[in-house]
């Protein structure tokens, strides 16, 4: 097993408690017919513990589960966290796709305030960086800006 994901997330932490972590780590000492029945007990006593969660559970608990007001520093919390699961290209990747989403945010930011003024110039700083990249990167770029929304 990959060391990166010994780590638990909170929101695990919060429905698994220790003891489903022990039988979870027995697991692959077990009987295979065995390990299957007590796997789904330890899935159902998490979707359990996650319905409860969220019947029983003041707002600042679960705010591990929402989002912040400011979206840039959100999408960075929220690629930190999802890096200690990945490998190297994966880690790569993410930075890759996160730089795209900020300098479209910055894009976005720039556009709304030559909106504002009234000098524009004909300065769009999408397209100055898109201008950067190549002819693939280019493609891609747009390919990513359909799929997470980004060309608005």
């Amino acid at each position: 097993m990959d060391s990166n994901i010994e780590q638990l997330t909170q929101f695990d932490s919060l429905i698994s408690p220790k003891q489903l972590q022990i039988i979870k780590s027995a697991l692959p000492y077990i009987p295979l017919n065995d390990r299957k029945v007590i796997s789904l007990i330890v899935k159902f006593q998490e979707l359990k513990n996650t319905l409860h969660l969220y019947d029983n559970t003041s707002d600042e608990t679960l705010g591990i589960c929402s989002s912040n007001e400011n979206v840039n520093e959100n999408l960075a919390e929220m690629v930190d966290s999802i890096k200690h699961y990945c490998t190297d290209a994966e880690k790569e990747n993410l930075d890759f796709y996160y730089n795209i989403a900020c300098a479209f945010n910055l894009s976005r930011a720039c556009a709304e305030d030559c909106k504002d003024s009234s000098e524009n110039h004909g300065f769009d700083a999408g397209n100055i960086l898109k201008s950067m990249l190549s002819p693939e990167q280019q493609t891609l770029l747009e390919s990513c800006s359909l799929m997470f929304g980004l060309n608005k």
